[in-house]
């Protein structure tokens, strides 16, 4: 049997949008409850999804970001190591915004 490091740990909870203010969300665009330490900081229930409300409001920048954080949960879901989601997630801005 191979080792696959995508194989499904668990099963991953539905995702649950919440819009919140600029004031509230500060710098970040948006926020999980995969960030243990931001989580307990801000909140965020398991399953929850912060966004700032400008982000939302634009519906290119809300797609774009509807897809990332899907993706970026998926992969910690199935035990990507954090290092290399990062390093790919980088990559992939960097290729995007070359585009």
């Amino acid at each position: 049997m191979k080792f696959n490091i995508f194989h499904r740990k668990k099963k991953a909870p539905r995702i649950h949008w919440k819009v919140k203010s600029e004031k509230k969300m500060g710098d970040y665009v948006a926020l999980h409850w995969r960030m243990p330490k931001l989580s307990k900081e801000f909140g965020i229930k398991k399953g929850q999804v912060w966004v700032r409300r400008d982000w939302w409001k634009d519906p290119e920048k809300r797609k774009r970001l509807k897809v990332h954080e899907s993706v970026e949960l998926n992969l910690m879901n199935k035990g990507v190591h954090i290092i290399r989601l990062i390093k790919s997630l980088i990559y992939s801005s960097i290729m995007q915004s070359n585009t």
